[in-house]
């Protein structure tokens, strides 16, 4: 049986992407990290300009690469793609094997490209993908040969945006979702002072309508995530009534569900209950979904942690 070769994507780097990198390289503490910074951020302008031919829609300044502190801390190599998550753009020197993933970079990712750096360096090779799920258990060296190809990135891309995931470690970045807003913004001052207001950590609030049935119907959802270690995360999720309702709707359901859309806790509102709420704990990369049910009205907000 014949052995069928990877195809590989050729990008050309142009002299201005050189001369940014340059312009990172040279604020940086020793040239170590100067040549690190370099070559992370031509994999990253490699990787956008393909997303970009393609028609996808990408925000170089929103990544974590793009600003100076943590660009000097760390080696990151991130690529944010509006309303999708983040890529990390990992460069591959030549004659490299594999696929390094540094632990900075295991998590707050929806996966990984490898970029394959030449010696002129005047263009890059892109050679695979890798999803966040598949990596997570990976060692900090990946094999090459065990990359997916690059059309598997765009299937996933598809999968990830029509799950519409909500990264909450974006959230402690301050990198929200559309809708989702400051919980002062939609709930009454009265609410939070008979239920009191979460403190620490970061919370978002989202207006829920409850469909043509409930029409001028209503719900705000309130999610909280707390960093209680670096493998764990306590997660508050609330249910209150819109300003114009003192009370949420008789019988409405809260819901908390695993990645399988298994249903793990659940709560229901009694009469004149002006707020219900559920607590739980998740690690990092964890999936779970929120689901609001009133009879036929059924709204479900998926994340990941």
């Amino acid at each position: 049986m014949n052995r069928i070769e990877p195809v590989y994507i050729t990008v050309p780097i142009s002299r201005d992407v050189h001369r940014l990198a340059q312009e990172f390289a040279a604020q940086q503490a020793t040239p170590l990290k100067g040549k690190q910074v370099y070559l992370n951020t031509l994999a990253i302008y490699a990787v956008h300009s393909y997303l970009n031919w393609l028609g996808i829609e990408t925000d170089l300044e929103q990544g974590d690469s793009w600003q100076p502190g943590r660009r000097a801390l760390f080696n990151i190599a991130d690529l944010v793609l509006p309303g999708i998550g983040r890529l990390e753009c990992r460069p591959v020197l030549p004659n490299q094997p594999n696929l390094s993933l540094p632990t900075e970079v295991r998590c707050d990712r929806i996966g990984y490209i490898a970029v394959q750096l030449g010696q002129s360096l005047d263009q890059v090779e892109l050679l695979g993908f890798v999803p966040a799920d598949a990596a997570s258990e990976a060692p900090e060296e990946l094999r090459l040969d065990h990359l997916q190809p690059l059309e598997s990135l765009i299937d996933h891309l598809d999968w990830v945006e029509s799950g519409r995931l909500i990264s909450l470690r974006q959230w402690l970045q301050e990198h929200y979702e559309p809708g989702w807003q400051k919980p002062v913004e939609l709930i009454s001052t009265a609410h939070f002072r008979q239920t009191g207001s979460l403190s620490g950590g970061v919370s978002r609030a989202k207006r829920m309508e409850l469909g043509t049935q409930w029409v001028g119907l209503a719900v705000v959802l309130l999610v909280q995530l707390t960093s209680t270690t670096p493998d764990e995360a306590a997660i508050q999720v609330r249910l209150y009534p819109t300003g114009e309702s003192s009370y949420l709707p008789h019988d409405i359901q809260l819901m908390v569900l695993d990645d399988t859309d298994t249903v793990c806790l659940q709560i229901q509102a009694s009469q004149f209950d002006d707020w219900i709420g559920l607590e739980f704990s998740g690690k990092p990369e964890e999936k779970f979904s929120i689901r609001v049910v009133l009879e036929n009205a059924d709204i479900t907000e998926k994340f990941v942690i």
